[in-house]
């Protein structure tokens, strides 16, 4: 299979094009804070063709293996899609879309409303 892109970027920068300070800190403290199980991501949307943000997560986390959603055969910019057609198959189900703990919401149906 070919190496990502991403491999090959630079990943220390003192600001990303944006203009905001990134630290290899928010990265870590992210993942040991709310995945702490973590060994890989699975990165998709727009955010996968940002060179510097993918050589970011590699560099600043390197004990997760970060992959593409089309290396399991998912066009990472179909996410979106993808998610929109899993929350209409729920709803035409009569299943909620959404987890409480997630959103801060209790569950509310949309045939409810």
């Amino acid at each position: 299979m070919a190496r990502p892109f991403w491999r090959n970027a630079n990943p220390i920068r003192r600001r990303n094009r944006h203009g905001n300070r990134v630290h290899r800190r928010k990265y870590r403290v992210g993942v040991r804070r709310f995945a702490p199980a973590t060994r890989e991501i699975i990165a998709a949307g727009g955010g996968i063709h940002n060179r510097q943000l993918m050589a970011q997560l590699v560099a600043f986390l390197p004990e997760i293996q970060v992959l593409s959603s089309a290396e399991f055969g998912i066009d990472p910019d179909a996410k979106e899609a993808i998610a929109f057609a899993i929350l209409a198959y729920r709803t035409w189900r009569k299943q909620p879309g959404n987890l409480p703990s997630a959103t801060g919401h209790g569950v509310r149906w949309c045939w409810e409303i």
